[in-house]
């Protein structure tokens, strides 16, 4: 850079000169005159030195008390705001140092990229689960309303009366709509035949959710009445994919289970169901909730129910008011509703509320990653500090008070923050694919991730305190240099200041805490997820295909259904491949349950507490396939014939709670909405945890599928191997016998993994997290204990040449990181200790204070940071002590 003038800066520069030349080598002086010149040269030459530093002090922090008129006016009475354009020429000082020093400032804003942009990416799934609108008009008035049992606060569906009686006699809401989930096979036109989740849904459920069709209409009672129920409406991904988009299907029919259904409307593209439970795909078509004749129905309960809050109703107000209709409803009809209570929850906090403490405990990890990082980059800027002393000592001298300095180190904070915040922001803007992938596989589908404004506000305020955090150490460090301590230094790279040892020492002491509550952090939830997956199901699911299949409705009721699953039975078994078939009506771990209420011969009726349990319609041979054990009496030798009273299976759950004291078989008991039916237990088979590891053995009973025929069963198939040309072989046996039925095949062991896809986040997102903090407090115990041997290489020397041995020298450095290493990992324990509190409702099996997890994050951070302490202590013994005496 060109020298400026002497008569421009008058004797200043001559000053400079003279100050510069004694601590920079005769080649840099030229470049730090020019870098002087530019803040300094013109204020000089205007107003002189001592009235150019007063105004420099004043523009520094004078904001704080004069107002923005007062700011105006330069030194020069120009009009230019004097802060902005001092702040302007810190900028361009920040980045020129920057640009000056490539290995500190890709090291550094790497750093901060891999944090910052860690933490933007659980912004976007914060964002969404929290703060993101759902896509419904007003969601903040959507209620889901649940019947529940007042014993066991078990959540049930709703039975029809009662879903009636709350529409037209509760004031707490505009209007209350019904709905469930079901299948529809889709065929004929747009290619071959599929399995979709549907949905039944009233006349006015899409008026209550506030969803407009983007073509077409919903559902009216007029139309639906008309039409005889042969109405549908389909989603916009159904339209699109297996229709093209043709805006003229409106109108039109299509086949759905085998019958024409005209088509009104078709729905917008973010439309999501209310519902989380009951499918693993989304729902993509919907047909109308006929409810004829169901008005007087208290008793079957299979429906689900939505409602809208009225104008200043709140969600409290409705609870209140639900409970006082839950009361009249039991005293109107006590058989039924005796016993029973009413639940109501927001959508938002229905859909979205059990995902939402992992991603808090996500945070949480992200937040001390964050940390970490900043304590990391902040060691970098006290080591870069120390080549710097010079430099603040001589701006110190030509006039920049020490509020100067400081914004000056702070401004460079920030533009370094930035700078790691832009490229971390932009790699999460490059995998927001895969974000949304991660967001739909472990916490919701409801919802969509996305780096929108508010996730950029977060990431660009994280970045500003990241600025901050790191700088503080720095200007703290600067505002105590002595211009005639850093001149006397002449060039010595010294680092012994003990206030800046010691603020390095903390430094790394918090990253190791926070590295070890990471550690244990994730040890515990990957012991809870190891012992979750653990727990017996009561079943083998390896090698075993599953698939629902839904009988037409050509074919009647009874025979009909029992000759349609017969013939496939029969070619489902001659499949090369393919071991042993059974039938069930529900399969475990898919949320799907049915519950009766009993009547037993030997116990009264309490309508307050009515024997209750899950049934299942089954084949004998289903528990062979499935591998559940018999455990007394044996399976019944006929599942297709029509036997009164039907032979039942029970399993133990059922036996202990009902017959705790005698001989389960031969028992026999009614089914409470069929008391004609009559059921004799010839066999007990071992529990099944039908709703997850996590859950508990409900009793169930097994009825014959000749009893109680199902028009949608699912077929269990035990193979001895699962490729490609065998799911080709099982799909064309169940076509040969009715083409328009579709099959969507699955692995049994993964259905197993769809349930555990949470707990699997939290232990793989928090063992992630946990890594990247292993490896920056190693890197932290690394550069600090790097540069202690480098700032103390004339000490080593001299020890070195007075007789001190290589084993001596080793444990000089090994002691001073042991000693940061245990205040580090009791520092952590405790945190851990704490976090492992607040986090043991999302723990399974395991304590938050379990020992084997403690032990584990001890010794692989005391590994870890024993390590990274070795390298420098090598790096001590091989110092030549002439070397060291004659560098320094």
């Amino acid at each position: 850079m060109e020298e400026p003038s002497r008569s421009r800066r008058g004797r200043g520069p001559s000053l400079a000169r003279r100050i510069v030349s004694w601590s920079v080598p005769a080649d840099e002086v030229d470049v730090v005159l020019g870098e002087l010149d530019e803040l300094f040269a013109d204020k000089l030459a205007q107003r002189g030195g001592g009235a150019a530093r007063r105004w420099y002090w004043r523009q520094a922090f004078g904001f704080l008390w004069r107002p923005p008129a007062a700011r105006r006016d330069g030194p020069d009475g120009s009009g230019e705001d004097g802060m902005l354009r001092d702040l302007r020429s810190d900028v361009r000082w920040a980045v020129r140092g920057l640009r000056r020093r490539p290995t500190f400032t890709v090291v550094a804003v790497s750093t901060l990229a891999l944090g910052i942009g860690a933490n933007s990416a659980i912004f976007t799934l914060l964002d969404a689960h929290f703060f993101a609108p759902l896509p419904w008009d007003r969601p903040e008035e959507l209620v889901l309303i649940w019947e529940t049992d007042r014993n066991s606060s078990e959540v049930t569906t709703v039975a029809p009366g009662n879903y009636f009686t709350w529409r037209e006699e509760t004031e707490s809401f505009v209007d209350v709509a019904a709905f469930n989930v079901d299948y529809a096979n889709v065929s004929g036109e747009g290619g071959p035949a599929e399995r979709l989740t549907a949905s039944y849904v009233s006349p006015h459920f899409f008026d209550v959710l506030g969803v407009d069709p983007v073509l077409g209409s919903g559902f009216d009672e007029a139309s639906v009445e008309s039409a005889d129920g042969r109405l549908v409406v389909l989603s916009h991904g159904l339209w699109t994919r297996r229709y093209g988009a043709d805006p003229s299907l409106v109108g039109r029919d299509i086949r759905v289970d085998g019958a024409p259904y005209t088509v009104v409307g078709i729905l917008p593209p973010d439309y999501r169901q209310p519902e989380r439970d009951l499918s693993w795909q989304a729902t993509e078509l919907w047909r109308p909730l006929r409810l004829d004749g169901r008005r007087e129905d208290f008793g079957s309960r299979w429906l689900r129910t939505v409602a809208r809050l009225a104008p200043g109703v709140d969600v409290g107000r409705a609870r209140a008011e639900m409970d006082a209709v839950a009361r009249r409803m039991a005293e109107a009809y006590p058989t039924q509703n005796a016993g029973r209570s009413i639940l109501v929850r927001t959508v938002d906090d229905y859909l979205l509320g059990d995902a939402r403490p992992t991603l808090l405990m996500l945070l949480g990890a992200g937040v001390a990653v964050f940390a970490l990082v900043c304590a990391n980059v902040a060691n970098l800027t006290l080591a870069r500090g120390e080549d710097r002393r010079r430099e603040f000592a001589v701006r110190a001298a030509l006039g920049s008070g020490s509020r100067r300095l400081l914004r000056q180190i702070v401004v460079e904070g920030i533009v370094l923050a930035l700078a790691g915040a832009v490229v971390g922001t932009v790699g999460v803007w490059l995998s927001r694919d895969l974000i949304q992938a991660v967001q739909s596989r472990f916490f919701s589908g409801l919802v969509e991730a996305a780096v929108d404004l508010r996730v950029v506000a977060a990431t660009a305020s994280m970045a500003l305190v990241a600025g901050l955090l790191f700088g503080l150490p720095l200007a703290r460090s600067a505002a105590r240099t002595e211009l005639r301590d850093a001149l006397a230094e002449g060039g010595r790279r010294q680092g012994r200041g003990a206030a800046t040892r010691t603020v390095r020492n903390l430094l790394v002491i918090g990253q190791v805490g926070l590295a070890t509550s990471l550690v244990v952090v994730a040890a515990l939830f990957v012991r809870s997820f190891n012992r979750l997956v653990d727990v017996d199901p009561g079943f083998e699911a390896r090698n075993v295909v599953t698939f629902e299949i839904t009988a037409l409705p050509g074919r009647e009721e009874g025979d009909g259904v029992r000759e349609y699953f017969r013939e496939t039975w029969d070619e489902l078994e001659r499949v090369r491949g393919v071991a042993s078939v059974g039938l069930v009506s529900d399969m475990p771990f898919t949320g799907e349950n049915r519950w009766t209420e009993l009547v037993l011969p030997d116990r009264p009726h309490d309508p307050m507490d009515p024997p209750r349990s899950e049934y299942r319609t089954a084949t004998s041979e289903y528990f062979d396939v499935m591998r559940i054990a018999v455990a007394r009496g044996s399976l019944p030798d006929s599942d297709w014939e029509v036997r009164r009273p039907m032979p039942v299976v029970v399993n133990r759950a059922f036996a202990s709670r009902y017959w705790p004291e005698r001989d389960p078989l031969g028992a026999r008991f009614e089914l409470a909405w069929q008391d004609t039916l009559a059921a004799t237990v010839v066999a007990v088979v071992e529990d099944v945890l039908d709703d997850g590891f996590d859950a508990t053995a409900e009793p169930i009973f097994y009825a014959p599928f000749g009893a109680l025929p199902n028009r949608r069963m699912a077929f269990v198939l035990r193979t001895d191997e699962t490729s490609p040309l065998l799911w080709s072989s099982i799909r064309a046996a169940v076509a040969r016998v009715d083409p328009e039925v579709p099959t969507e095949l699955r692995l049994l062991e993964d259905m197993l993994d769809e349930t555990v896809v949470r707990p699997r986040a939290a232990s793989l997102i928090g063992s992630l997290f946990a890594v990247l903090a292993l490896l920056v407090a190693a890197a932290g115990i690394y550069g600090v204990l790097s540069y202690l041997v480098q700032s103390r290489t004339r000490e080593i020397g001299v020890r070195a040449a007075l007789g001190a041995s290589r084993s001596q020298i080793t444990g000089m450095i090994m002691g001073e990181s042991s000693r940061l290493l245990s205040l580090g990992l009791l520092l952590g324990l405790a945190g851990a200790l704490l976090a492992g509190r607040s986090l043991s409702g999302l723990l399974f099996g395991v304590p938050p204070w379990d020992p084997p997890s403690m032990i584990a994050a001890v010794l692989l951070l005391g590994g870890v940071g024993t390590l990274a302490a070795w390298v420098p202590s090598r790096r001590a013994v091989r110092i030549d002590p002439r070397e060291a005496l004659r560098g320094d």
